[in-house]
């Protein structure tokens, strides 16, 4: 089996946040080790979602990404099985805003 393209994935990944936050991460990179791909994003958050973290309201831009990726859950995993030729077992999320960071962890099929 060929080795994904990761940089390819990492700027899928990037336009889907775009699609979703109205700007993508201008830092970004995606690993994979094994079965697990892990992609970090870094300084994508909207302005919105920079005030109200410099309001003290970090935890309610966390919740509102973490909704949101719960509801576009599908159009990652799809992405990344189509992208690595592998089903995904199971996707992870969360994010950082007081550092702008979110991190999208996909752990894959291990039977390629």
């Amino acid at each position: 089996m060929t080795t994904p393209d990761l940089n390819a994935i990492t700027r899928s990944l990037v336009g889907l946040y775009k699609d979703l936050y109205g700007r993508g991460p201008d830092n970004a990179r995606a690993f994979l080790s094994g079965d697990t791909l892990v992609c970090t994003l870094g300084n994508g958050f909207a302005p919105s979602e920079r005030r109200l973290t410099e309001a003290g309201l970090s935890e309610e831009v966390r919740r509102h990404r973490e909704a949101l990726g719960r509801v576009e859950q599908r159009r990652f995993t799809a992405l990344v099985g189509e992208m690595t030729g592998r089903r995904v077992v199971t996707h992870l999320r969360d994010c950082d805003p007081d550092s702008e960071t979110s991190v999208e962890v996909f752990v894959l099929d291990g039977s390629r």
